[in-house]
């Protein structure tokens, strides 16, 4: 069945209802940047209740694009050149009606969010790493703080600067700050099942300021353990020369799409060996999966792997 979709005149009338919240029912205009919040604002929410994770919700590049709006009388006037992105929606319902629940579910996942969020920092480390500490320990309490569901769910306000092994780059708002929480906790829960010190020797001998880095830091004790994995052997001490000439032999005679299947199914085993059946997990440390097998891909051809795993 083909979706049909929200005309913009259905949508106008809810702009128009956020705004006069917006305004505390004392002005009946707002600018075109403000009105421009509002739509995305409706757009988001719509988005939330109509795709089980929000982030098809606008067809196009995801802005909402208006003229130069006023509000007069209860509805929005639209002038000038601008446009604006209908959305398909796939249940027989109106905009209001889908609005009203997606804006429902917006909080609910906020409330969810915070919740793993307090769980998380409970017994969270950054293991010295300034940005890892900064961004969740001082940004994501931030966002908590300064998010506004009702007028701008479709914002972020923060910079999510620790990079995770999987991108939220696409999503914004509560769907990307969900998405990066459930990120970060499920790395925590691969750094706490790691032997003690066994992090911070192998990011020391990665980069020995690494505390003043940007990278991520699961990603070295994972690559360590696959690599340790390849050549047949326990993860901890350092490789010797004989190990990375093996380990350059090994990757020399594959491709990177070969090498990829190989560390997936390695990282499989590794995750049923030390967290069980941790799909969440499985899917999160798979995401860097690719990555490495093109470090190593390179770092086989140049001969230079101990830039690429320690």
């Amino acid at each position: 069945m083909k979706p049909v979709s929200y005309e913009i005149e259905e949508l106008l009338p809810l702009v128009a209802k956020l705004a006069f919240k917006y305004t505390s029912g004392e002005s009946s205009s707002v600018s075109y940047e403000t009105a421009n919040m509002l739509m995305e604002a409706v757009c988001y929410c719509i988005g939330e209740n109509e795709w089980e994770d929000g982030r098809d919700a606008l067809e196009g590049s995801g802005a909402i694009k208006l003229g130069r709006a006023a509000i007069s009388s209860g509805a929005i006037k639209v002038s000038g050149s601008g446009s604006a992105w209908i959305l398909r929606k796939s249940r027989n319902m109106t905009a209001a009606e889908s609005y009203r629940q997606g804006y429902e579910k917006v909080l609910e996942k906020t409330r969810r969010t915070q919740e793993r969020y307090n769980e998380m920092i409970a017994d969270f480390r950054a293991y010295g790493n300034e940005n890892y500490r900064d961004t969740v320990l001082k940004a994501l309490p931030e966002f908590f703080m300064k998010y506004d569901p009702r007028f701008a769910p479709q914002e972020t306000i923060i910079g999510l600067d620790y990079p995770t092994l999987l991108t939220v780059s696409e999503e914004t708002g509560i769907d990307g700050v969900e998405r990066y929480v459930s990120y970060i906790s499920l790395e925590q829960r691969f750094f706490r099942k790691l032997p003690e010190g066994m992090a911070e020797e192998l990011l020391t001998r990665f980069h020995e300021e690494y505390r003043e880095q940007f990278f991520n830091l699961g990603s070295i004790p994972l690559r360590h353990m696959l690599a340790a994995a390849l050549l047949g052997r326990q993860p901890g001490r350092e490789f010797s020369d004989r190990e990375y000439a093996a380990l350059r032999e090994f990757c020399a005679g594959r491709d990177r799409e070969n090498l990829t299947e190989i560390l997936n199914r390695l990282t499989e085993k590794l995750v049923e060996s030390g967290w069980g059946q941790d799909k969440e997990l499985l899917g999160y440390l798979q995401g860097d999966t690719e990555n490495f097998a093109a470090g190593l891909a390179e770092g086989a051809k140049r001969n230079v792997l101990r830039n690429v795993v320690v």
